[in-house]
């Protein structure tokens, strides 16, 4: 008969785990406590704030008669302290007792710090006093100034209207790091036209140039330029624009290849003759009549501003060679013009014998050194 075992089963029942007694009994208690300190504090902040609007008010009305305040008002909330007060005599003992007022003493503490806000409005009387002039509203005027370009760099003189705008021109011109030597004095008024348009649209015709003067007078914008032709035609262009915040006035170009035809021209006609004039004077000899005829028609061929240089040797007072060299030179545009050429396109200079051209200390130098020169005015 087959063996039958019995079977064991064991039976494990877990223990239900004691209730919590801490976590919502504690919250509970905190939130009540919060609620209840919300209630107080609602409850007793109009107290203080009364509190504060009488303390603030009793000190500032102590000082009433002396500081001369009426219409006092003082308003206190839990944002701060509001005193709204008209008054007239003395504002650095109000301003002390307005200071004074931001005390907040309660039955809770005394001697505490609140904010606080003062309105203070003067009397008729002391408004007037008070009162400063104002300055005069500062109409917008025009700006001038002018740009040179020389071997030495730029210079720029003229007028500007304030710091700010001095800043940005001056950054303008000098792009590229050139030397920019500033002679500009602020006005401190407003300015009617663009000068910060003006001084870069100078600096792209400068940026051509060999040298030159770029101005701007009344919104209006001219210049003076000696440069090469090939560069002519960009520089026309940029006075054709119309789309620009000023207008363009005035253009005289000088070519660098015609300023130095015309001086090579002059130097041969002057180096294989000699304009000769009468011993310690500047009368032009008749013999020279013939070579002047030639000058005034090279003249009139190169057609622009001359200068004529007066030079002598170093014989006798400085002085009085540097006025004869001066004179020889007005007496050749004398000539000059009564053939025809007008005298106002010369400029005399005269030079003594600051710059010879052979050596004094021989007879053939000193006559070298004797000499009219003649040459193309160059746009400086």
């Amino acid at each position: 008969m087959p063996r039958t075992e019995a079977s064991r089963h064991r039976y494990w029942v877990r223990a239900a785990e004691p209730a919590s007694i801490v976590s919502w009994p504690a919250w509970f208690y905190l939130l009540c406590l919060l609620l209840l300190a919300l209630v107080a504090v609602f409850m007793t902040a109009p107290a203080i704030d009364r509190q504060v609007e009488e303390a603030a008010q009793a000190r500032l009305s102590a000082s009433a008669d002396r500081l001369g305040l009426a219409e006092l008002a003082v308003d206190a909330n839990g944002q701060g302290v509001h005193i709204r007060v008209t008054a007239s005599g003395a504002d650095k003992a109000l301003i002390e007792d307005v200071a004074m007022s931001s005390r907040c003493d309660t039955w809770l503490a005394e001697g505490l710090l609140c904010p606080s806000r003062a309105h203070v409005q003067l009397t008729e009387a002391q408004q007037a006093r008070s009162e400063k002039p104002k300055p005069p509203v500062q109409q917008a005027r025009s700006h001038r100034f002018s740009v040179l370009k020389s071997t030495t760099g730029l210079l720029i003189e003229g007028e500007l209207p304030d710091e700010t705008v001095r800043t940005v021109v001056l950054h303008s011109i000098g792009a590229g790091g050139v030397n920019v030597n500033d002679e500009l004095a602020l006005t401190g008024s407003a300015s009617a036209h663009d000068d910060v348009w003006a001084a870069r649209t100078a600096a792209e015709l400068l940026q051509q140039a060999d040298s030159g003067r770029v101005s701007w007078n009344n919104g209006e914008l001219s210049a003076n330029l000696l440069l090469a032709g090939e560069n002519e035609a960009v520089v026309r262009e940029l006075f054709a624009r119309t789309d620009t915040p000023g207008s363009f006035g005035a253009l005289q170009i000088q070519l660098i290849e015609t300023v130095d035809r015309c001086d090579q021209q002059f130097s041969t006609l002057l180096s294989e003759n000699t304009i000769r004039f009468n011993s310690g004077s500047a009368s032009i000899s008749s013999a020279s009549d013939a070579l002047l005829d030639q000058v005034a028609e090279l003249a009139q061929q190169c057609d622009l501003q001359l200068d004529v240089e007066g030079h002598t040797d170093s014989s006798g007072d400085e002085a009085f060679n540097q006025q004869l060299s001066l004179n020889r030179a007005n007496a050749v545009i004398a000539a000059l013009a009564e053939r025809g050429v007008d005298a106002l396109r010369f400029t005399a200079y005269g030079y003594g014998a600051q710059r010879p051209v052979g050596d004094n200390a021989t007879a053939d130098g000193r006559r070298l050194n004797r000499r009219i020169e003649i040459k193309a005015t160059r746009i400086q």
